[in-house]
């Protein structure tokens, strides 16, 4: 047991804690424009409504970080598919992080008829998505290919993802007035900052893998 947790790398450490209590759900073929029932008599008032003190940028930066690792790790699952799925459920937990952080009411049905309407709505991120996580279907090689694709596109998007919901939360917004089509530029550009940001990631936890003192 103490040489299992000894050979964990940084990302497979934080997302073996966070993906313990995340329970993947199936993707849901729903249209977002769809109407979602939620009574607004028990909507939070915004924090700029209240005139509360905003998160700090380190908050912000250290709660993204937290759940692009762990969408890195989720990525690692060799099953085809169920990658995606699991991958919305560790960004689901990211964003009802943040409607905490901001004081926001949160709506797990809302938010992730959001995400996948952001993922969905940006071709490129859609395109990529889908074949890095059926190559894991290609035995060997693909399978190889497929999860170092994933863990670098999962954490790109779950990084553009919690960047979008900051900034819509920072300005006073909610789930309920959360316009996709207005947010769809601002995330693809920060889908592209993420992939450096994911590959920043891996890099570092295959050195500090590299770094570790081989066990007696």
């Amino acid at each position: 047991m103490t040489e299992e947790i000894a050979s964990e790398t940084p990302v497979k450490s934080t997302a073996r804690k966070i993906s313990a209590k995340i329970k993947p759900k199936a993707i849901e073929p729903e249209s977002p424009e769809q109407d979602v029932a939620v009574d607004k008599s028990n909507v939070v008032p915004s924090v700029e409504e209240k005139g509360t003190e905003l998160p700090s940028e380190i908050e912000i930066e250290n709660l993204i970080k937290t759940y692009v690792v762990a969408a890195m790790g989720v990525a690692l699952v060799p099953v085809p598919m169920f990658d995606a799925a699991a991958i919305i459920a560790v960004q689901l937990k990211m964003v009802h992080g943040f409607a905490k952080l901001y004081d926001v009411a949160f709506n797990e049905k809302l938010a992730r008829r959001i995400i996948i309407s952001l993922i969905g709505g940006a071709a490129p991120v859609a395109i990529a998505l889908g074949a890095a996580s059926l190559a894991k279907s290609v035995p060997l090689a693909g399978t190889l290919a497929g999860t170092a694709g994933m863990v670098v596109l999962a954490g790109a998007i779950t990084y553009a993802i919690g960047k979008v919901f900051a900034r819509h939360f920072d300005s006073g917004g909610d789930l309920i007035g959360f316009s996709v089509a207005d947010m769809r530029a601002f995330f693809l550009r920060e889908f592209k900052l993420g992939k450096s940001v994911a590959k920043d990631l891996k890099a570092d936890s295959a050195t500090a893998e590299t770094a570790k003192p081989e066990l007696a």
